[in-house]
């Protein structure tokens, strides 16, 4: 928007109210702040497994994780992904979420795959950002970090035959009960993660000092408010304040 002294720029801050479940004609309204944000009107693609599952949203033969029976995540926009992106002012692309799934474990829904990654070209167009946040099972699996180093430079790799313009976003494994016996080795894949943002160049979200412990449905897969959590303090680490 231009006057005649000065163009402003404005910047998608959220929505006036927040409604899931919707069972009639609600009228909700952006808003918008002067300023601008790199993300804001860019499209955005996940990468990984069932805490960043929904059904119906992810690609058909996928193993998939939510909306669970006894969870109270009832609405893809309650997920920490799906609002995470709302709040960017940007759009989602695709999410290529699988349940269950490793970086690298030998099998076809590994995150390095290339026909699974190849998933992210449709019809010509891929998205300008894509979002990783995978180890989950490969850490429960007791990998160790030189297998789990060589999958994920693999699933970079095979990211960047389909387009060397991708812009990465690296995220970091959070404490979780489920690797409560193997926190050393978070520790070390988390090291690892971090290397390959710099080395690659690429955005890295440090999730190590966040928290789902209390926050999950059952040890692994977080609830309404670990979901929430979670997208805050990914927004956070991403935005940087």
């Amino acid at each position: 928007h231009k006057n005649e002294t000065k163009e402003f720029v404005y910047e998608f801050v959220g929505w006036d109210k927040v409604v899931y479940e919707a069972t009639e004609d609600i009228v909700i309204n952006a808003i918008y702040e002067e300023g601008s944000s790199e993300y804001n009107g860019k499209t955005f693609g996940f990468i990984g497994d069932s805490i960043s599952t929904f059904n119906g949203v992810i690609p058909s033969g996928y193993s998939c994780f939510y909306p669970y029976p006894t969870a109270d995540v009832h609405d893809v926009y309650q997920t920490w992904w799906m609002n995470s992106v709302l709040e960017l002012g940007g759009s989602l692309f695709l999410n290529n979420s699988y349940s269950g799934s490793c970086v690298g474990a030998g099998t076809t829904s590994d995150s390095q795959n290339a026909n699974r990654l190849s998933k992210f070209l449709i019809n010509g167009e891929t998205p300008e950002y894509i979002v990783i946040f995978m180890g989950s099972n490969d850490l429960t699996a007791g990998f160790n970090v030189q297998t789990f180093e060589k999958a994920y430079r693999k699933m970079i790799s095979e990211l960047f035959k389909i387009n060397p313009e991708f812009k990465l976003i690296l995220c970091t494994l959070p404490e979780n009960q489920l690797y409560k016996k193997n926190e050393d080795l978070r520790f070390e894949y988390n090291n690892l993660i971090e290397k390959l943002a710099i080395e690659y160049n690429q955005k890295l979200v440090d999730l190590e000092e966040f928290s789902l412990v209390g926050k999950t449905v059952d040890s692994a897969h977080p609830n309404k408010n670990g979901m929430k959590e979670m997208s805050e303090y990914f927004l956070k680490e991403l935005l940087g304040n």
